[in-house]
């Protein structure tokens, strides 16, 4: 057959069949595919044929030079002997106007008329040239993948082409990942590479403004998902030629998704225009297990998109982010109420019996938490520990045979503590606080600290069930909750306010803290339904225990330690002004302890599961909730620190420069997340002991010798540097033990 008995329409006018859509969605593969029937031909991108047809390194399909390509030689030939009245450089420049950044202009008014004017010698030469491509080639159909929109427009415009339309589209995750694996091998369009959201916008506007043109061109526009075209190849190919008017074909040119592919002469397109040879049609689903923040991403700006098209746009991942966000900020919420509560009760102590009261009630507070500490005797984080898991396996008569059992050693302990006190109280005094007078303050620390830990194991306990909110309450606000209602009657009433009844009421409330606590605990066991004995125990290791009490009362000392130390340099009102300072920066104590409430149930499961990578994520986004719930202070601290300390009263404003030099170490406390409480729940407890000791004999000589030297400042110096060292240790040390070792780093 000769090129001039080459079969064409009826009309004259000659069949093109335009694969319209998106970049990276498969048409390459399509078209040779479609270019394997007889009678139609792949001629692959042609929208930059007038660009590339003169160039030496650009190869054909069928891997030759296209300057050399005997398919191309010849209709490059006819193309110069037929032309008449345009240039291809012409051409090649006028063909710049088809790219997708031109497209806004031709859906004004009358625009693809205007612009179809400007692109006349365009358009003549475009006529030409698939006439000539036809009669070259002896097919019916010719199949052209340019996907550009206005270029195909434009090709349904001239007088020798009968436009049919097939609107391919992939699912735009997949797309991404693709754009992003070409990014990543060739450096090109970096901002594809990234999050998918520009991509998203184009591949939505692109694919809605195809759906838009195939809808006025009617019966000659087909909609195919390349998912679609993998799962059932022979079937939409025989939609194909439905639509350009070809019987479908009698045998199968795709046998169990397999088929051969021969040569192409395709201008350009996808790096698999030049596969040849037996292939096997599979959808890629690589990006269903990679660029799992681009994918979510994707899902959560384009589920409209998506649900149109046909895909699915899971939110359950949506759903279980917001839950533990919300959870999170709920718990860190909670903790702020009650350091709120705590706030307004020292700016309430502080304006009733000023900086000198103010002092002698820090002491008290900070021994009754060493004494609380002591008398715990490391129960605390085991009792968390053991309830979490065992809430875990549904074994609640077990977990509260472990809280009692804690309470009843606890209890001992305490006792023994307040025992002790009663006797020694009158020589202890005045050496540990520095003042006279000081023994029913420590007594009243010693009987505080019963209920407190009561209330503590209680508490997390009920933590460890999954109630951290209603544990941070009962653990932190009940107290001052109680004795800022107390001292608001007071203030109403007009009635005095002396240091022995405040410290009086504080114990009061610890009781009815402790009492409140565990009817809450009961109640939850009852709520959760009658439990069958199951015989479980988790002993009390006694170098377990040695290890948390020891671990606890460094911790404590070392949060405390300061007031410990003042006592012997400075007067009662000296740390008054300190210790409102400390309340103030102790904010990031807040956050962590918040943190450490939703994050340490999670850090006891995970390693119980062996789950190193949940951990490491546990960790990461735990450091991220305490930066964000911490900045806000921070910003006051440092920008308005005397409007900050006024609120206590006008004495303390000259403690301004000290809260500053404090904020300091409390962000590094806040940046680097609860990884002392991950440490603890990993059983690495003696590692947290190996870094606690030598940076409490450090805060010790820190404190001490720099106050002696530069007075509360270098005190405050002092506090600071030891508190940005030991927090800056302690997540060093996570980092290294949640590392995962190079046998799991295929799981």
């Amino acid at each position: 057959m000769t090129a001039a008995d080459a079969p064409v329409h009826p009309s004259g006018q000659v069949k093109v069949l335009y694969i319209a859509g998106y970049q990276r969605s498969g048409s390459s593969v399509l078209a040779n595919i479609l270019g394997e029937q007889p009678g139609w031909i792949s001629l692959g991108e042609m929208r930059v044929y007038w660009r590339v047809r003169d160039l030496p390194q650009w190869h054909c399909g069928c891997g030759d030079p296209i300057t050399v390509c005997p398919f191309w030689t010849r209709v490059s030939d006819r193309v110069e002997r037929e032309r008449f009245g345009w240039t291809k450089d012409q051409v090649a420049q006028l063909s710049h106007l088809t790219r997708t950044r031109h497209l806004p202009g031709s859906w004004r008014r009358n625009g693809l008329d205007r612009l179809g004017a400007r692109l006349g010698p365009f358009q003549s030469a475009n006529d030409l040239l698939y006439r000539i491509l036809a009669e070259e080639s002896q097919s019916r159909v010719l199949v052209d993948s340019s996907k550009a929109l206005l270029y195909g427009q434009l090709l349904d415009r001239l007088p020798s082409v009968d436009l049919y339309v097939l609107h391919l589209i992939r699912d735009p995750r997949g797309v991404a990942h693709s754009l992003a694996r070409r990014t990543a091998r060739r450096r090109l369009d970096p901002r594809r590479g990234t999050l998918g959201l520009a991509m998203l916008v184009e591949w939505s506007a692109l694919n809605r403004l195809t759906e838009t043109w195939g809808l006025q061109m009617g019966r000659r526009y087909l909609r195919l998902r390349y998912e679609d075209f993998i799962e059932a190849p022979q079937h939409h190919l025989n939609q194909v030629r439905a639509l350009v008017g070809e019987v479908p074909a009698d045998q199968g040119l795709v046998q169990d998704r397999e088929i051969v592919l021969g040569t192409h002469h395709t201008v350009a397109g996808g790096p698999h225009r030049h596969d040849r040879g037996r292939i096997q049609l599979a959808t890629d689903t690589a990006w269903t297990t990679g660029g799992t923040v681009r994918r979510r991403m994707i899902e959560l700006a384009g589920g409209r998109a998506l649900r149109h098209y046909g895909y699915e746009a899971p939110r359950q991942w949506l759903r279980g982010f917001i839950s533990k966000a919300l959870h999170v900020v709920g718990t860190v919420a909670n903790r702020i109420s009650s350091s709120v509560l705590k706030l307004i009760l020292n700016i309430m102590i502080g304006r009733m019996v000023g900086p000198s009261g103010a002092g002698s009630y820090y002491l008290f507070e900070s021994w009754l938490k060493v004494l609380t500490t002591a008398g715990g005797l490391g129960l605390p984080a085991i009792v968390l520990r053991t309830v979490s898991v065992l809430e875990g396996n549904k074994e609640r008569s077990a977990a509260d045979r472990h809280l009692r059992r804690s309470l009843y050693m606890a209890f001992i302990a305490t006792g023994g503590i307040l025992a002790l006190m009663l006797v020694a109280s009158p020589v202890m005094g005045p050496s540990l606080l520095g003042q006279t007078g000081a023994n029913d303050l420590l007594v009243l620390a010693s009987l505080g600290s019963i209920f407190a830990v009561a209330t503590q194991l209680i508490a997390r306990a009920i933590n460890g069930r999954g109630r951290p909110n209603l544990a941070l309450a009962l653990e932190n606000s009940a107290v001052p909750g109680g004795l800022v209602l107390v001292l608001s009657a007071a203030v109403l009433l007009g009635t005095g306010l002396k240091l022995q009844t405040l410290l009086t009421g504080y114990v009061g409330m610890a009781i009815a803290a402790a009492g409140i606590s565990y009817l809450v605990w009961r109640k939850g066991l009852t709520r959760a339904g009658p439990q069958e004995p199951t015989g479980s125990r988790y002993p009390f290791h006694s170098r377990e225990m040695a290890t948390f009490w020891i671990l606890g009362l460094v911790g404590a000392l070392t949060a405390n330690l300061p007031f410990l130390i003042l006592p012997q340099l400075f007067g009662s009102a000296e740390i008054g002004l300190f210790g409102i300072s400390f309340r103030f920066v102790t904010m990031a104590d807040t956050v962590n302890i918040a943190l450490m409430a939703v994050f340490a149930p999670r850090f006891a499961r995970h390693f119980a599961q062996g789950d190193r990578r949940a951990l490491r994520w546990d960790l990461r986004e735990s450091q991220v909730y305490g930066l964000m719930a911490y900045m806000p202070f921070v910003i006051a601290y440092f920008t308005v620190p005397g409007a900050v300390l006024s609120m206590v009263g006008p004495a303390f404003t000259q403690a301004a420069g000290i809260l500053k030099i404090m904020t300091v170490g409390q962000i590094v406390n806040a940046a680097t997340g609860p990884s002392a409480i991950l440490l603890q729940m990993t059983k690495e407890e003696s590692s947290l002991l190996r870094i606690n000791l030598p940076c409490l004999v450090l805060l010790a000589v820190s404190v001490g010798g720099l106050g002696w030297m530069y007075g509360l400042v270098g005190a405050a110096w002092g506090y600071s540097l030891t508190v940005g060292i030991r927090n800056l240790a302690v997540y060093a040390r996570a980092r290294v033990a949640l590392r995962v070792p190079a046998s799991e780093d295929g799981l």
